[in-house]
């Protein structure tokens, strides 16, 4: 009792008015007290009270719960209080962590650039969706969490979603393209495991690759253009008549092309009449 709190209130405080043991505390303790001797109930304090105490160290935080109970004669009469201490400090302390770590991780995750992050599950049903692309597609997280995937989108896109995610559940991962909401993502998954091994739910990242998509399709047009024109080059180099040159570039144009029939034509002074040498 004395390490807990400290040298400065143990023992001499023994003997002494509580009032004035526990005057930095009185406020809270007075009336519980008043209460147990008045009502003979027990008062229960589990909601950890804060507490400033020194134990040889300077002045540290601490939390504790507690319990009073009324001290009875033989005949029923209650003549005292008994409280029983336990400190949390530690667990408060261990919680105040966690959730600090917890809001420093949803934090970096609204902010993952390009990309957002989903969590979900036994259910399907979210337990997070933060990130940016998230919001980019015109979506929220509270659009999300606490649904499950069909609940939250429409059923060709939850079709698409759901086998990824149950795959990450069984214990597998995954890696997907796919486009929704007018954008392109990669989605990679794994199955998010707890303490003890077991998995309890599915941890997916989405990421928005729509504008390498789209480079990666221009320079692959460009690429094709560039070779076309190439092979056209190539055709038409050693001819010299006219006629053959233009059955040798719609022939080439057309197989770029992929079409079955392929024409070259001369449009006619009035606008009216075309001229095909040789199709």
């Amino acid at each position: 009792y004395a390490a807990a709190v400290g040298a400065a209130r143990h023992p001499h405080t023994l003997g002494r008015p509580a009032a004035e043991g526990w005057a930095d505390l009185w406020a809270v303790l007075g009336p519980e007290y008043a209460r147990v001797l008045a009502e003979g109930v027990s008062v229960v304090r589990d909601d950890d009270l804060h507490y400033v105490v020194d134990r040889g160290r300077g002045p540290e935080a601490t939390w504790w719960t507690y319990a009073t109970s009324p001290i009875r004669e033989d005949d029923g009469r209650v003549v005292g209080c008994h409280t029983l201490v336990a400190e949390t400090t530690a667990r408060v302390r261990a919680e105040a962590a966690l959730g600090a770590s917890e809001a420093r991780a949803r934090a970096l995750l609204a902010h993952l650039p390009g990309g957002a992050a989903f969590v979900v599950d036994h259910d399907l049903r979210y337990v997070l969706a933060e990130g940016e692309a998230l919001r980019a597609a015109g979506l929220a997280p509270e659009a999300l969490v606490g649904k499950t995937v069909r609940e939250a989108f429409a059923p060709e896109i939850a079709a698409r979603y759901e086998p990824l995610y149950r795959r990450a559940l069984a214990g597998r991962p995954f890696e997907a393209e796919h486009a929704d909401h007018g954008r392109v993502y990669v989605s990679r998954g794994a199955p998010l495991h707890a303490a003890d091994g077991a998995v309890e739910g599915a941890f997916a990242v989405s990421t928005d690759i729509t504008e390498r998509v789209r480079a990666e399709a221009a320079l692959r047009e460009s690429e094709a253009r560039q070779a076309f024109l190439l092979g056209l080059a190539d055709a038409l180099r050693p001819l010299a008549d006219p006629v053959a040159i233009q059955v040798e570039a719609t022939r080439v144009l057309g197989q770029h092309l992929g079409a079955s029939r392929a024409s070259y034509a001369e449009v006619e002074a009035d606008d009216a009449h075309f001229v095909v040498h040789r199709d």
